[in-house]
């Protein structure tokens, strides 16, 4: 993955039934406006409804998607791929924790921590 010193933007974790059409519009939108990488977190009961609309993304590296739910499951004494209030702050650390982990060595300008419905845009 070549990041070039541009920024990432790193989304709160997924939950439920989660369109992919609509993921692929949010990452084509951050790419547009110069993010380098966007990454989604699955946690809890989520599921990506047609996936495979995301694969070029995918295989560009412009979307990463990093599956927690073993994770949290498995730390979180499983409430059954359910993560509960209790769980979701850990969890919310935890992906915040792997993002800066999984970035910082790719030297990007900045790391941005937002939530799926809001889109970004500035004056150039």
């Amino acid at each position: 993955m070549n990041i070039n010193g541009q920024p990432v933007v790193c989304s709160r974790q997924l939950f439920g039934d989660v369109d992919a059409t609509y993921l692929k519009y949010f990452v084509n939108h951050n790419s547009f406006q110069g993010i380098a990488a966007t990454v989604f977190y699955e946690m809890g009961n989520s599921e990506i409804r047609d996936r495979s609309v995301l694969d070029p993304l995918i295989a560009s590296g412009k979307l990463v998607i990093v599956d927690l739910r073993d994770i949290v499951q498995d730390t979180y004494r499983g409430a059954s791929r359910v993560v509960g209030s209790e769980a979701n702050n850990a969890a919310q650390f935890l992906t915040h924790n792997d993002c800066v982990n999984r970035f910082r060595p790719l030297e990007p300008s900045w790391i941005l921590f937002m939530d799926m419905d809001v889109l970004i845009s500035y004056a150039w």
